[in-house]
Protein backbone atom coordinates (compact mmCIF):
# COMPACT_ATOMS: atom_id res chain seq x y z
CA UNK A 1 0.00 0.00 0.00
CA UNK A 2 1.27 3.57 -0.79
CA UNK A 3 1.72 6.05 1.95
CA UNK A 4 -0.86 8.33 -0.02
CA UNK A 5 -3.45 5.50 0.65
CA UNK A 6 -2.57 5.31 3.96
CA UNK A 7 -2.94 9.09 4.62
CA UNK A 8 -6.45 8.47 2.65
CA UNK A 9 -7.47 5.58 5.02
CA UNK A 10 -6.26 8.07 8.39
CA UNK A 11 -8.38 11.09 7.16
CA UNK A 12 -10.94 9.18 5.63
CA UNK A 13 -11.40 7.22 9.21
CA UNK A 14 -11.42 11.51 10.82
CA UNK A 15 -14.05 12.37 8.84
CA UNK A 16 -16.08 9.43 9.46
CA UNK A 17 -15.53 10.12 13.08
CA UNK A 18 -16.70 13.46 13.35
CA UNK A 19 -19.68 13.02 11.00
CA UNK A 20 -20.94 10.22 13.60
CA UNK A 21 -20.41 13.06 16.26
CA UNK A 22 -22.70 15.00 13.77
CA UNK A 23 -25.27 12.37 14.24
CA UNK A 24 -24.70 10.98 11.10
CA UNK A 25 -24.79 7.82 10.18
CA UNK A 26 -21.78 6.77 8.23
CA UNK A 27 -21.11 3.33 6.14
CA UNK A 28 -17.33 3.36 4.63
CA UNK A 29 -17.23 1.44 1.59
CA UNK A 30 -14.14 0.47 2.00
CA UNK A 31 -12.25 1.48 -1.96
CA UNK A 32 -15.07 2.16 -4.08
CA UNK A 33 -16.27 5.67 -4.82
CA UNK A 34 -17.95 7.86 -3.02
CA UNK A 35 -15.36 7.00 -0.14
CA UNK A 36 -18.03 6.62 2.39
CA UNK A 37 -21.67 7.45 2.58
CA UNK A 38 -23.96 9.29 5.39
CA UNK A 39 -27.41 9.84 6.49
CA UNK A 40 -29.07 11.77 8.56
CA UNK A 41 -32.40 13.18 8.65
CA UNK A 42 -33.72 11.50 6.14
CA UNK A 43 -30.72 12.84 3.79
CA UNK A 44 -28.06 10.69 2.02
CA UNK A 45 -25.08 11.96 1.81
CA UNK A 46 -21.85 10.89 -0.50
CA UNK A 47 -18.06 11.60 1.62
CA UNK A 48 -15.50 12.42 -0.93
CA UNK A 49 -11.74 12.66 1.15
CA UNK A 50 -8.87 14.28 -1.69
CA UNK A 51 -5.77 14.26 -1.06
CA UNK A 52 -4.19 18.04 -1.89
CA UNK A 53 -0.79 19.22 -2.82
CA UNK A 54 1.47 20.80 0.98
CA UNK A 55 1.91 23.77 -1.70
CA UNK A 56 -1.80 24.57 -1.63
CA UNK A 57 -3.99 26.10 0.55
CA UNK A 58 -6.30 23.99 2.12
CA UNK A 59 -9.31 26.26 2.27
CA UNK A 60 -8.80 27.36 -1.25
CA UNK A 61 -8.23 24.33 -2.82
CA UNK A 62 -11.04 22.53 -1.30
CA UNK A 63 -13.46 24.79 -3.40
CA UNK A 64 -10.85 24.50 -6.24
CA UNK A 65 -11.10 20.46 -5.69
CA UNK A 66 -15.08 20.72 -5.30
CA UNK A 67 -15.87 22.89 -8.47
CA UNK A 68 -12.97 20.53 -10.80
CA UNK A 69 -14.84 17.59 -9.50
CA UNK A 70 -18.24 18.72 -10.03
CA UNK A 71 -17.04 19.83 -13.68
CA UNK A 72 -15.17 16.66 -14.31
CA UNK A 73 -18.66 15.29 -14.85
CA UNK A 74 -18.19 13.02 -11.38
CA UNK A 75 -21.23 14.83 -9.84
CA UNK A 76 -23.79 13.41 -12.44
CA UNK A 77 -22.80 10.07 -11.36
CA UNK A 78 -23.65 11.26 -7.72
CA UNK A 79 -27.48 12.79 -8.59
CA UNK A 80 -29.02 9.88 -6.45
CA UNK A 81 -27.43 11.51 -3.33
CA UNK A 82 -29.16 14.63 -1.80
CA UNK A 83 -25.47 16.33 -0.90
CA UNK A 84 -21.90 15.76 -1.93
CA UNK A 85 -19.75 16.27 1.15
CA UNK A 86 -15.72 16.81 -0.27
CA UNK A 87 -13.35 17.19 2.78
CA UNK A 88 -9.21 17.68 1.64
CA UNK A 89 -6.33 16.88 3.06
CA UNK A 90 -3.11 18.04 2.90
CA UNK A 91 -0.01 15.70 1.28
CA UNK A 92 3.29 15.56 2.86
CA UNK A 93 5.99 16.79 0.95
CA UNK A 94 8.18 13.88 -0.60
CA UNK A 95 11.28 13.54 0.34
CA UNK A 96 13.98 14.24 -2.68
Amino acid sequence: MRIGNKQHETELKKVISNLEKEGYNVVDLKGFSPDAIAVKNNKIVAVEVLGTSWRHNPKTTTLELHNSWTYRGKRNQYNMFDEVKIFTFVRPKKPF
